[in-house]
């Protein structure tokens, strides 16, 4: 299974109680249909969604849908359970499942949502894209861990690349089957994804602060399938999204679940 982590976000104090189209998070893949949609190539699937505001005095998300027109045959599909931004430990999160929602031909997707009256603050969106499923092969499963840094200030609410300094494993290829990223709480994360060689997919997960806090379990238990694949002596290296900017100074922690071909 190929997956592909698109994003959207949009920054309002007034309470929208009609269904709004988020704003692309440009993607540096997949190009855009006006503001708010993707356009989506063939054969892909939705496997997950996110939507989530930031809370307290700030806007609330109150309801979050995907825009997609194909889905009008019922009604546009409802994310289920919103969430909120930063992600707090075992976030909620919407997962297909062995059901996920199928994107016709080169269709245009997005993500509407309602909120909440606040200070100004922002409401984030992510789906998660997939192709053809790719099982979690046999064998041993080991979680990794990364410590790196940027090598410049990231930009804020933006995919911003971050190298993998350090990720240093016996000769092979390898499978990744799961992945978490602490990004540490100046720069409020929300999502970060993986960069693998050769791949144009970039599949992603939301994103903590902290070591102690714990992603959703679709991103750890290896039922999203593969990832990707890398070679030892050429690794991936990740985007990370955040409300703020991440400085040179801040240790970012990521963990890949990786199983050795």
């Amino acid at each position: 299974m190929a997956i592909h982590t698109v994003a959207y976000n949009t920054s309002s104090a007034t309470a929208t109680p009609n269904p709004t189209g988020l704003t692309v998070i440009a993607d540096g893949i997949l190009g855009a249909s006006g503001t708010d949609k993707f356009i989506i190539p063939p054969g892909m699937s939705i496997l997950a969604a996110f939507v989530g505001g930031q809370g307290g005095s700030l806007p609330v998300v109150t309801s979050g849908r995907i825009n997609l027109p194909s889905a009008l045959r019922v009604q546009y599909p409802q994310i289920v359970p919103v969430g909120t931004v930063p992600p707090p430990t075992n976030p909620n999160i919407y997962a297909a499942g062995a059901n996920p929602v199928l994107v016709h031909d080169s269709e245009m997707l997005g993500i509407d949502a309602t909120w909440t009256a606040g200070t100004t603050g922002d409401m984030f969106g992510l789906i998660w894209l997939a192709d053809q499923p790719q099982p979690v092969p046999a064998g041993e499963s080991y979680w990794l861990r990364v410590t790196s840094r940027p090598s410049v200030n990231t930009t804020a609410k933006a995919w911003s690349p971050v190298p993998l300094t350090g990720l240093t494993l016996p000769q092979g290829r390898y499978a990744v089957i799961g992945f978490e990223a602490h990004l540490g709480a100046p720069g409020s994360p929300v999502a970060a994804r993986l960069v693998f060689p050769g791949d144009w997919h970039r599949p992603g997960t939301l994103a903590m602060s902290l070591p102690t806090d714990r992603t959703a379990d679709c991103f750890l238990n290896g039922s999203l399938g593969v990832w990707g694949t890398f070679d030892a002596f050429n690794p991936p290296s990740v985007e990370v999204l955040a409300i703020g900017s991440i400085t040179t100074a801040t240790d970012l922690d990521f963990l890949l679940r990786v199983v050795k071909l």
